[in-house]
C-alpha cells in the first residue's frame, strides 16, 4: 500500500511578535515568517485596535489560502476607500469579497502595499510582479520563500492558529 504525500500547509496566526506588536506570521515548513506588524491605532475609535485588526486579518489570510486565491497581494478601491486584497492571478481586480483590510484615509495604496511587502519598483526582486494600469502585483509565494524566518530554530507549531471564517463582507468597510 502506498502512503499519500504529506501535504504542507501554512497556517496564519495573530500573535505578538519580538518587538511586542500585534504581528500576522505565515507558519511555513520554513518556520515562522512576519506577513504584517501591527502598529497603527488609526482604526482604535471603530473597536479596530491593532491587536483585533491582527486577528481579523489572519483569519481572512487563512481563509483566503484554504481558497485558493492567495497567490497576488493588490490594491484597490472598494466602497470609495483603498484597500489591499488577494488575487489568484495577477489580472484579477479588487473586489469587496478579496478585501484583506482597508487602509487609512489618503493612503497611497501603491507606496502601502511596496512598502508592506518590502519591494520597489525596479528592483532586483522576485516579489514585485508588475506595475502598469492594472497596479501592483505582489507574489505572495515568492514572498513567503523569499523572506527570513523568524529565529534560527525549527519551524514553529502555529499555538493559535486564525480561523476561517466566512468570506469577508461585501459592501461597507471593513474597518
Amino acid at each position: 500500500m502506498v502512503n499519500p504525500p504529506t501535504v504542507s500547509r501554512t497556517q496564519f496566526i495573530c500573535e505578538q511578535g519580538p518587538d511586542g506588536l500585534p504581528t500576522t506570521y505565515a507558519v511555513t515548513p520554513r518556520g515562522r515568517v512576519p506577513v504584517i506588524k501591527w502598529y497603527s491605532d488609526y482604526f482604535s475609535s471603530s473597536g479596530y485596535t491593532s491587536e483585533q485588526r491582527c486577528r481579523e486579518v489572519s483569519a481572512r489570510f487563512q481563509n483566503f489560502y484554504s481558497l485558493g486565491w492567495l497567490n497576488y497581494i493588490t490594491h484597490g478601491i472598494v466602497n470609495r476607500q483603498n484597500v489591499v486584497c488577494v488575487a489568484s492571478d495577477n489580472a484579477i481586480p479588487c473586489s469587496g469579497d478579496r478585501v484583506l483590510f482597508t487602509l487609512k484615509p489618503g493612503s497611497d495604496p501603491v507606496t502601502t502595499v511596496q512598502q508592506l511587502f518590502n519591494v520597489r519598483a525596479g528592483a532586483s526582486s522576485p516579489l514585485f510582479e508588475s506595475e502598469d494600469d492594472s497596479g501592483v502585483y505582489i507574489d505572495f509565494n515568492n514572498f513567503l520563500e523569499a523572506t527570513p524566518v523568524e529565529g534560527t530554530s525549527t519551524p514553529a507549531t502555529p499555538s493559535t492558529p486564525a480561523t476561517p471564517g466566512n468570506n469577508p463582507p461585501s459592501g461597507g468597510p471593513i474597518w
